[in-house]
């Protein structure tokens, strides 16, 4: 089971609905809760979305939970131990009203004491409970707790179209897509949406809504996994602003009938866009190895994945994405390119303008406990849109993700054009509170020609945390087994490093051919469907296009794309 359960299923556990005599509330409810596959968690987080401090201190102090749980709760929320204190003794001079204006002197937002409330709600209450909880407490009827269930969070009301000409163009070039936008962040997410609107639908439905995903998060719901965007991630208002212009566009260009997600039978909503953003974090969709080579060559390569389409109908035209910022709001910013998914505004491999780029090998998000998470592939697109110089892109980035939180298990190559050294790989756990949230390795100019391979990160810094956590499922289930990926692993990392180490001269073809060596094939199938390789230095980007994944990558041609020629408008 991939790693994603482990913090998927500690933050929202779909908690099965408990048999009870008494009925809180009617059927038509119960069917909407059955629907959307709430947990209490859920309950909660929508009946005390944007509640003042008082009520949702409130719940805090009123649910039945312990010492202990408070504490991990406020401390989550990101109380210090002198606060916590504060709050406490507060509470019990003055209950919710004293610890409430204690907490209003922290400056602190008590939506993410919900938040983090919610964490530990999903598993003190079932549906059944939290709902007669929250009716008898708030006296909310039925009607009442409709509209709650229905409310946009903070900051995801869609609001209006822009107005005026579409500010994009869709060009098929070769075997790829080319998706030129700019213009405002609205305004380039509404030409997306416009230009890509049923490819947009076909990777929600083919891709990310398919028996192969959920069996990727284990028994989390698709609808509990869209909450947990609102309980985890923070996303950049341009960002925000990209999706909504897409959904607004979606919902202008198809009718409803063409918008419903198949698998829950509902037009496709706002959450279900962003959980498409923050795949990556949460199920390791492109999930793969990456390798480098220092030396005259000077090459970065990175086999990329799409893990749920068997036929490739995604990729089988993969789309160049290239944003141009506005210059009026977006000061600070240059233009950005990936390769990605419809839908996605952006990728696992990306560029800047001026020859920066980064590559991602993203694990799948283990141990996301804290809140305000930043989504990987879009804190890398921030930081090579803010890309001064490709010289120095490597310390730039060092510099901005020591100042994030974002999921760990991320793996990063990256580097730009006349950098020395030519790549970097950085190691990143996303804890910052012992020094070691992101580690950089470089080679020395004592090591002459020699490589830097990378490969799956729970095998490298968390080799132990993996194999005891495999132990204790096997504690739990006899027939529990190690899944192949883990037990393989090491013998990928070994076939890169002999391919790559110690060589003299390496050329195209015997870098695609390293990157094929550490393909990982599975159940009659191979795992990469795509490959790259840059050229930092020259400009030059390789892609080798799979035909499926039961062929592979490197069955198929290589296109080449000068970067320079890429981010021209057309």
């Amino acid at each position: 089971m991939r790693a994603c359960i482990t913090f998927l299923a500690a933050a929202l556990l779909c908690i099965s609905l408990a048999p009870t005599q008494a009925r809180a509330y009617g059927k038509d409810l119960e069917d909407k809760i059955n629907r959307q596959k709430l947990n209490s968690a859920g309950v909660f987080l929508r009946v005390y979305h944007k509640g003042s401090a008082e009520k949702i201190l409130g719940v805090l102090y009123g649910t039945g939970l312990n010492d202990n749980q408070r504490s991990g709760v406020l401390q989550r929320a990101g109380l210090s131990r002198d606060q916590m204190l504060t709050l406490n003794t507060a509470a019990s001079a003055d209950g919710v009203k004293g610890a409430a204006k204690a907490f209003a002197s922290f400056k602190l937002d008590p939506e993410d004491v919900l938040k983090s409330l919610c964490l530990t709600l999903m598993r003190e209450y079932d549906v059944r409970t939290a709902i007669d909880f929250v009716m008898r407490r708030e006296g909310l009827n039925e009607e009442l707790l409709n509209a709650a269930l229905d409310m946009p969070y903070a900051g995801w009301e869609l609001g209006s179209a822009p107005q005026g000409d579409i500010t994009g163009t869709l060009t098929k070039t070769g075997d790829v897509d080319l998706l030129y936008l700019w213009g405002t962040p609205r305004q380039r997410g509404y030409a997306y949406g416009k230009l890509m609107a049923r490819a947009i639908m076909s990777v929600v439905n083919r891709h990310m809504l398919t028996d192969a995903m959920d069996g990727a998060v284990g028994d989390i719901p698709w609808d509990a996994i869209c909450d947990a965007q609102y309980l985890r991630f923070d996303f950049e208002p341009a960002h925000m602003e990209e999706v909504k212009g897409m959904l607004l566009a979606l919902e202008a260009e198809l009718p409803e009938k063409d918008r419903i997600i198949a698998k829950y039978n509902r037009p496709l909503k706002l959450a279900d866009l962003l959980a498409l953003q923050t795949s990556g974090d949460w199920a390791g969709i492109f999930g793969s190895v990456m390798c480098a080579r220092v030396g005259d060559s000077n090459l970065v390569g990175r086999n990329l994945d799409t893990r749920y389409d068997d036929n490739n109908e995604i990729f089988r035209r993969p789309l160049w994405l290239v944003i141009e910022p506005d210059k009026k709001t977006e000061k600070g910013q240059g233009p950005y390119a990936t390769l990605t998914l419809a839908g996605m505004i952006s990728g696992y491999v990306g560029f800047s303008q001026n020859g920066a780029f980064a590559m991602l090998q993203d694990g799948d998000g283990e141990g996301l406990d804290k809140l305000h998470c930043q989504p990987r592939s879009l804190l890398l697109r921030k930081a090579l849109q803010r890309c001064v110089g490709a010289s120095r892109f490597p310390d730039e980035l060092a510099l901005a993700l020591e100042k994030q939180h974002f999921t760990r298990g991320a793996i990063i190559a990256c580097g730009g054009r006349k950098s020395r050294p030519p790549y970097v790989i950085a190691e990143a756990d996303g804890h910052h509170d012992d020094q070691k949230g992101v580690e950089f390795r470089t080679s020395t100019p004592e090591a002459g020609k020699t490589g830097l391979t990378a490969a799956n990160t729970f095998e490298t810094r968390y080799r132990e945390e993996r194999e005891a956590y495999w132990k204790a499922r096997k504690e739990e289930n006899k027939d529990f087994e190690i899944p192949e990926y883990g037990r393989d692993a090491r013998e990928r990392v070994r076939k890169l490093n002999e391919s790559l180490r110690g060589k003299e001269v390496v050329d195209l073809d015997t870098f695609f051919a390293a990157l094929k060596k550490a393909e990982r094939k599975g159940e009659g199938r191979l795992t990469t469907v795509n490959a790259f390789l840059i050229e930092p230095d020259k400009g030059l980007v390789h892609v080798k296009l799979g035909k499926n994944r039961y062929n592979g990558a490197h069955a198929e041609k290589t296109a080449t794309f000068e970067l320079e020629k890429l981010f021209t408008r057309p």
